[in-house]
């Protein structure tokens, strides 16, 4: 499943052709690129339902610990969903989890958390669920959010990246930047960034963790790095949402390379990044065939909670003891050709860093307490 770099193919077509015209040829093309990339994996999972050989995680496993009193957990993207499930099964081992929610008032928040604490019969008494506010769409919510964890914890043992947005119309955020890129990627790169500290204070018997959560949309497409918000290049949502979730696994594998370099081997942190397979979350409703046949996609699908045993397993299994690892199904999978191309990662580095610069900077001046290092130079 090789992706073709067409940037200078829809380049040149946007300057020929109507844009309008050109928007939507480029809109149908990439949607039956990700559409028959969806017919393959739900046969994945139907082979998956069937398969005894495929890991699926029980709730005690000899290389998962059930023990995490005292671990401090992030994830992003925790109140529905994938995340949800993640969050409850790590309290359920005794985790302090921080939930992330756009949600604006307090009180629906502590009710998200009560809900969730509810619903999980927790083996051990020192976990605790609590939903802090985040809004990805804005950078500056970012900062707070890492500010409020620096002043009240301080210590992180495993961040989990995994709030997102799919097949969303073409807008842009306060910040200048396209909707997907900017909430699947790039504040999520900011907030690893800014934890980089907190995570390296991770007093366990193992490194800290950084969980990308990513997806399999990735393959059949390419990273327009000349173009990333849709500028002078048609844009389409799906091909926006698939290059967001490429950005994701090259910046993981940008970090872990870093995370070996002589500047960054001082930070005990691991990064990895997954393909949690097609879950029946809401993610979906923006599939039309999800909309007018949810029964279908109910019977397909894989549950969230089995959504997240990749997760789960990225974050805890220890069976992984390196970086820059891409997962499916509990097993390290080939991710595209594109994204493990080293030239393209270090492009989109230093567009990111470029991108985030003055943010580091400030942040650096107003918590010089909490200074990060400048992870995206070696």
């Amino acid at each position: 499943m090789l992706a073709i770099n067409d940037y200078k193919f829809w380049l040149l077509m946007y300057r020929i052709f109507p844009k309008n015209i050109i928007d939507t040829v480029f809109t149908i093309i990439t949607a039956i690129q990700l559409y028959l990339l969806g017919a393959r994996y739900v046969l994945k999972e139907i082979h998956r339902k069937l398969s005894s050989k495929v890991r699926k995680l029980s709730a005690n496993e000899p290389d998962i610990p059930d023990d995490l009193t005292d671990y401090v957990a992030v994830v992003t993207g925790g109140s529905r969903g994938i995340g949800l499930s993640a969050a409850k099964d790590l309290y359920r081992r005794g985790c302090i989890v921080i939930v992330t929610s756009s949600a604006s008032s307090q009180m629906e928040r502590d009710k998200m958390a009560e809900e969730a604490k509810e619903s999980v019969k927790a083996t051990n008494n020192s976990g605790n669920i609590l939903v802090w506010p985040i809004d990805f769409r804005e950078m500056s919510s970012v900062f707070d959010f890492v500010a409020r964890f620096n002043k009240e914890y301080g210590s992180l043992d495993i961040l989990i990246n995994n709030a997102g947005v799919m097949f969303v119309d073409k807008n842009f955020t306060s910040d200048g930047f396209e909707y997907h890129y900017q909430i699947n990627y790039l504040s999520h790169v900011l907030l690893t960034w800014l934890l980089l500290p907190a995570l390296n204070k991770a007093d366990k018997k193992g490194p800290a963790r950084v969980v990308n959560v990513s997806s399999s949309t990735h393959y059949p497409r390419c990273a327009f790095l000349d173009d990333l918000q849709s500028q002078i290049t048609p844009y389409s949502a799906f091909h926006a949402y698939a290059q967001s979730k490429l950005c994701q696994i090259m910046f993981t594998y940008y970090m872990a390379n870093w995370l070996r370099s002589d500047v960054g081997q001082s930070y005990r942190v691991l990064i990895n990044c997954l393909h949690p397979g097609v879950a029946m979350t809401g993610l979906y409703q923006y599939v039309w065939w999800v909309r007018l046949f949810p029964w279908l996609a109910s019977f397909l699908f894989r549950t969230a909670d089995e959504g997240a045993e990749t997760v789960i397993y990225c974050a805890l299994s220890t069976e992984i003891e390196s970086s820059g690892y891409y997962y499916e199904d509990c097993s390290s999978l080939r991710s595209s050709k594109f994204s493990m191309n080293k030239i393209y990662q270090n492009r989109l580095a230093d567009l990111t860093r470029k991108q985030l610069a003055k943010l580091i900077e400030k942040y650096n001046q107003t918590y010089p307490e909490y200074k990060v290092p400048q992870i995206l130079a070696y």
